[in-house]
């Protein structure tokens, strides 16, 4: 019975969550970085950095409004995020594992 409500408990946690992802590739370009920026593609949002497992980790304000995925070639795909007014906190999280392809995502929970 414990057991049951403790899934129940970590599912319904996750319902309001958001995810945004960079794509892997654009084209045959593999994806190099990513930044979070306001609603004007001008201002870029700095976030705190905290070190974890295979990258790091960003922490965002949630006036965020766009994730700006970067790939070699200089090529740049724009991704339009808005945060659900319950938010209550944004990161960008980045992995890399050696050989592997890089992993950029932007989560609000």
């Amino acid at each position: 019975m414990k057991k049951t409500l403790l899934v129940l408990l970590f599912t319904a946690s996750g319902v309001n969550a958001q995810t945004l992802e960079c794509p892997a590739k654009s084209g045959n370009q593999e994806l190099r970085a990513a930044k979070a920026f306001f609603d004007d593609k001008i201002s870029e949002i700095q976030g705190d950095f905290v070190a974890a497992k295979n990258g790091y980790e960003l922490t965002l304000p949630l006036n965020v409004k766009y994730l700006a995925c970067s790939y070699h070639g200089d090529i740049t795909v724009w991704k339009e995020f808005t945060p659900r007014t319950n938010a209550k906190s944004c990161k960008i999280a980045v992995r890399e594992n050696r050989g592997a392809k890089k992993s950029i995502k932007l989560h609000c929970k």
